[in-house]
């Protein structure tokens, strides 16, 4: 049976936090795992710092990853303020036919596509 991992991001002022739970068979979360870091590179919600804020969601990934023994490929984020937005895009990139599409081709193109945020980190991309 696949394990079913779901990971939680929430980005804030003061801290960055991670939980990583597991759904066993009757669809109940269990936490396994529990990663914080102190925010470094935001100001009220906002990222005044990239760099500083992507060394502390990565500081805390790295230590949910640790603590729950999985490797955290993909996560929900969740950031809150005034000043978020979002907006609907959509984008396509010409692949020569004979070229065979590998799983780091796809993402690699994909993460290509995409418009940069400058309110959200990217620490990781995952299909």
């Amino acid at each position: 049976m696949q394990e079913r991992v779901i990971v939680g991001i929430d980005v804030g002022t003061t801290k960055i936090c991670v939980l990583v739970g597991e759904l066993d068979r009757d669809g109940k979360l269990n936490i396994v795992g529990v990663g914080t870091c102190p925010s470094q590179g935001l100001r009220r919600g906002v990222v005044v710092n990239i760099e500083e804020t992507v060394t502390s969601i990565a500081a805390a990934l790295d230590r949910a990853e640790r603590l729950s023994g999985k490797k955290i490929a993909s996560s929900y984020v969740g950031i809150a303020g005034s000043h978020i937005a979002s907006e609907n895009s959509k984008g396509f990139v010409a692949i020569h036919p004979i070229i065979v599409i590998l799983h780091p081709t796809i993402s690699a193109e994909l993460w290509r596509l995409r418009k940069p945020l400058p309110f959200l980190p990217t620490v990781r991309l995952s299909m």
